[in-house]
């Protein structure tokens, strides 16, 4: 139940304390593709240095190889690998990640469900990467709904602005005709 809510927001929270309650000491994001921008649509476990990042670009993350590869990537040491040098996470000592894609309507990458840490030569289970896939599952499918929400929101307020403009005018004649009436 947990998993559900009518804000998105308190899903996403959820759903990335859920991650981090599995594996202690790591950072889990939402992130969500915007161009070369990852937004981070939500956070836990951030250190304090960190605290109100609102995301980081594409080249500045191990997501970038799991949105490139459309495909969940483990990392069990990033120090291994010349490749993940110029990551950020990397640079604060976060070696160890597994990220799994968030797919849209038309299977398109849309962002991430990553955790980081600094567990440098640990291994991911089969188990681990599946619980972090079907949570990566949700987190779509509720980036989806959202999308869904603020599409339906924009129908209705230009319906509604549609109506006041029909409004006025029909204030407009309606005062004319008034005017007409009294001249008559």
């Amino acid at each position: 139940a947990a998993f559900f809510a009518a804000e998105p927001m308190d899903v996403y929270r959820n759903i990335v304390q859920a991650v981090v309650r599995q594996f202690p000491g790591a950072v889990s994001l939402i992130s969500i593709l915007d161009g070369n921008f990852l937004e981070f649509r939500a956070a836990a476990g951030m250190p304090p240095e960190a605290e109100g990042m609102s995301g980081n670009t594409l080249e500045d993350s191990y997501c970038q190889f799991a949105i490139e590869n459309k495909s969940a990537l483990r990392i069990v040491d990033a120090t291994r690998e010349t490749v993940y040098d110029k990551v950020l996470p990397r640079k604060l000592g976060y070696n160890r990640y597994l990220g799994v894609p968030l797919y849209g309507d038309e299977g398109e990458v849309i962002g991430t469900l990553c955790l980081l840490d600094r567990h440098t030569g640990r291994e991911f289970l089969d188990e681990e990467e599946r619980f972090v896939s079907l949570l990566a599952m949700r987190a779509g499918s509720e980036v989806l709904r959202e999308r869904n929400i603020e599409q339906r929101m924009k129908q209705k307020e230009e319906a509604l602005a549609r109506q006041e403009k029909d409004l006025q005018r029909t204030q407009v004649v309606l005062e004319t005709m008034n005017a007409g009436f009294e001249l008559i």
